[in-house]
């Protein structure tokens, strides 16, 4: 307990978005900042700001995402050495605001889900995790694993994250996306 960690991080990706039986194409790309804090009584907190730019069949689409989150972690992870396991389990919730020319909406979702991370020694730490939405349990589902490796309190991450949202037979959504995160742990 006690650590914190701030980080920097890209991602892009791409998938699938079924409307009323018609399947289009849709990529993204995000840059954002954020942290999280463990804290005594196994308890975490974490927030994130990203923003970017769907592109759907052709058309850019501006996002801006706030994330928060707090949870229960078990365990003690060294991230400096990458040794050690941990457990999350918590609840997140996201704002996000999208926005085409000068029309925005804004919707607010909250997501229950798990992180389980094991350090491999030399710095090495590899995690995986899942979330699903509150409003659809179990059919709106993020999955996700990645790589860490520390250089004393320096963190580079990679990850690889996929996300699937069904609706009905005819409206669902499924995306794949890569990411790399610069962080410091302090």
């Amino acid at each position: 307990s006690g650590d914190s960690i701030v980080y920097l991080g890209t991602s892009s990706g791409d998938g699938d978005i079924k409307l009323s039986g018609t399947t289009y194409s849709v990529d993204t790309e995000s840059t954002g900042i954020g942290g999280i804090t463990f804290l005594d009584g196994n308890l975490y907190l974490s927030g994130s700001i990203s923003s970017g730019e769907l592109t759907l069949a052709g058309i850019e689409i501006d996002s801006d995402v706030t994330k928060f989150g707090i949870g229960f972690y078990e365990g003690d992870l060294d991230y400096r050495n990458g040794t050690g396991e941990q457990f999350m389990f918590g609840v997140s919730g996201r704002d996000v605001e999208v926005s085409l020319g000068s029309v925005s909406s804004s919707e607010t979702y909250y997501s229950i889900g798990f992180d389980n991370s094991f350090g491999f020694g030399d710095g090495f730490i590899f995690g995986f995790g899942y979330d699903t939405d509150t409003e659809d349990l179990f059919s709106d589902n993020s999955y996700y694993g990645s790589l860490m490796k520390a250089w004393g309190s320096t963190l580079i991450e990679f990850s690889i994250g996929y996300s699937k949202s069904v609706t009905d037979a005819n409206n669902s959504s499924d995306s794949t996306s890569i990411g790399i995160t610069v962080g410091g742990v302090f």
